[in-house]
């Protein structure tokens, strides 16, 4: 069996503004890997890095996340992109496995629902696979698909027991409701990936912006939309806030990133481990007698002789001096970095 994947990758990022003014969220990094990458490199098994090149130093990919019988079983990864779009598009052309990805142009943003619509172009298999790319989470397919295949939903949510956002209640491996704006302790975390019947596409605008959640909606009107949860050995890391993309690398400091599909190694050409956790672009510059703890260098920053970064994001082209401390610091302002 062969399937399609669409990865959601043309949102504005607006809980990591301003960062996502200059960087499209499906491309930070982490460990120096781009988000992007990473999901890439679970669905299609490339065993290369896109545009820097694979040298001691970088975080590296781990085999892939698709064994199957026959072969992987993806046949082609589509991205949608909107915001920064052209950033996106470039990263995928010159992206080793570029002949396996396509580009779904979004002139406006869609939505979940439209993205899908719009990119029906390319999303033959039934069913497929929609992931955002704005977590990490190395989803148990092959189990997800075959339960999807057993049942007569039209999208099945995979879900986890990650306390991130516990919204999703669940009864009989269906969807039951979804909670707008609380949560419940007997609920579910959405992990942004979901499998859909090609019968769905035919329920959503090919142009026009759909708010997903209308459809599941409706879905669990019918009792159409199943849930799938995640066994536990499973994390769910969300990136998508300065607190939580700064944890990210807290949490997969070390042989800590093999659950999510890479491993970070240690100082090389490409790159270096900041102190403590994190990682120091190669492009950066750190002057004489400056330090980094626990905090993201991105892009040719400048880290200042003297400086002291802490518990911090720098972004590109940033002249980073004296003591910084809790700040994503960007060259359109700097916001605090709560917790």
């Amino acid at each position: 069996m062969h399937i399609d994947v669409l990865l959601l990758a043309a949102g504005f990022g607006t809980r990591l503004r301003p960062l996502t003014l200059d960087i499209p969220k499906a491309l930070l990094p982490i460990y120096g890997i781009p988000l992007l990458n990473i999901h890439i490199h679970r669905l299609l098994g490339s065993e290369e890095l896109a545009g820097e090149g694979r040298l001691a130093g970088e975080g590296r990919l781990e085999e892939g996340k698709w064994p199957a019988e026959e072969g992987n079983p993806v046949h082609r990864v589509v991205v949608n992109g909107h915001h920064l779009a052209r950033q996106v598009e470039e990263h995928l052309a010159h992206h080793p496995e570029h002949q396996r990805l396509a580009f779904s142009f979004e002139p406006d943003i869609l939505g979940t629902g439209g993205a899908i619509g719009h990119a029906r172009a390319w999303l033959k298999t039934d069913p497929f696979v929609v992931i955002n790319t704005d977590s990490l989470f190395a989803a148990p397919l092959e189990e997800a698909l075959a339960f999807h295949l057993d049942s007569d939903c039209l999208i099945t949510l995979i879900l986890s027991r990650t306390p991130l956002w516990l919204n999703v209640l669940v009864r009989e491996s269906r969807v039951v409701d979804l909670l707008i704006d609380r949560t419940d302790a007997s609920g579910y975390t959405y992990t942004g990936c979901q499998i859909v019947s090609q019968e769905v596409i035919d329920l959503l605008p090919r142009d026009s912006f759909h708010d997903i959640r209308d459809t599941y909606r409706s879905l669990i009107r019918q009792e159409l939309l199943g849930a799938y949860v995640a066994p536990l050995e499973f994390p769910l890391l969300d990136v998508g806030t300065p607190e939580r993309y700064l944890n990210a690398h807290r949490i997969c400091a070390g042989d800590k990133a093999r659950r999510y599909g890479f491993t970070t190694l240690g100082q090389g050409t490409q790159g270096n481990l900041a102190k403590g956790y994190g990682f120091i672009d190669a492009r950066a510059r750190v002057g004489e007698g400056a330090w980094v703890r626990d905090s993201v260098v991105i892009g040719d920053a400048h880290i200042v002789e003297g400086a002291r970064v802490e518990r911090s994001i720098v972004g590109p082209r940033v002249r980073a001096d004296g003591a910084i401390a809790g700040l994503m610091v960007t060259r359109h302002g700097s916001v605090p970095i709560s917790g």
